[in-house]
């Protein structure tokens, strides 16, 4: 696994932007389970969390930990995922869940890289944004979903609900 600034960043042509994968739960079980059953070159990973699993980091070109915590710390974590996007200039970008997806449309306007955006929806956004803390960051989560999913090229969503929202 080659980390964040790693030389390997020019080899990336598909960059996905996920959960902190350190964690458990459903978003990050499924998606550390996709990716340790695939092999694809020029895959990197940008993850909200500070590690990833050797089991799944091997397979990545890059990773690009960006020590996202909290509501406040989306500029830092747009700074970071822009600066690795305009190293790397990946053709795709694909988020896993909405806050993936505020992020990696962000850092890509903000990079200036015309990188196709792809979004799977891991959660209906309608229960996500149910669980969005309450007060201005749970009022901010609607209009930057909303901002966000306006600059798709792909969409996928695991259930008929999650596609009927979107």
């Amino acid at each position: 696994m080659n980390r964040f600034g790693s030389a390997e960043e020019s080899s990336v042509r598909c960059l996905w932007v996920g959960p902190d994968l350190s964690r458990g739960g459903g978003a990050a079980t499924h998606l550390r389970q996709l990716l340790l059953h695939m092999e694809t070159p020029g895959l990197g990973f940008a993850s909200f969390g500070d590690d990833v699993d050797p089991a799944v980091g091997h397979r990545m070109t890059a990773f690009a930990p960006l020590g996202h915590r909290r509501w406040p710390d989306y500029p830092r974590t747009i700074g970071r995922l822009a600066r690795f996007v305009g190293r790397s200039r990946p053709r795709a970008v694909v988020a896993f869940g909405p806050q993936p997806l505020i992020v990696a449309s962000a850092a890509l306007r903000v990079a200036g890289v015309a990188a196709g955006l792809g979004y799977v929806e891991i959660t209906r956004p309608a229960a996500a944004s149910r669980l969005a803390p309450a007060g201005v960051a749970g009022r901010l989560n609607a209009p930057l979903l909303r901002g966000a999913q306006s600059h798709e090229h792909l969409t996928a969503a695991n259930s008929r609900d999650g596609q009927d929202e979107l």
